[in-house]
């Protein structure tokens, strides 16, 4: 999980001016990040086996 951290950290770089908004995009970015990843994952386990 440290690539969604450092996004993380990017995003609220990048827009302070959303404020509230940023913890949701955050969030957001989290679930897609952990998706991605489990997507990633699964399609790698079904090209070995």
């Amino acid at each position: 999980m440290r690539p969604s951290g450092d996004f993380s950290t990017a995003t609220s770089v990048q827009f302070p001016v959303l404020g509230n908004y940023n913890h949701h995009l955050e969030s957001f970015l989290r679930v897609a990040t952990v998706f991605t990843n489990f997507g990633f994952l699964m399609s790698f386990w079904f090209k070995v086996f």
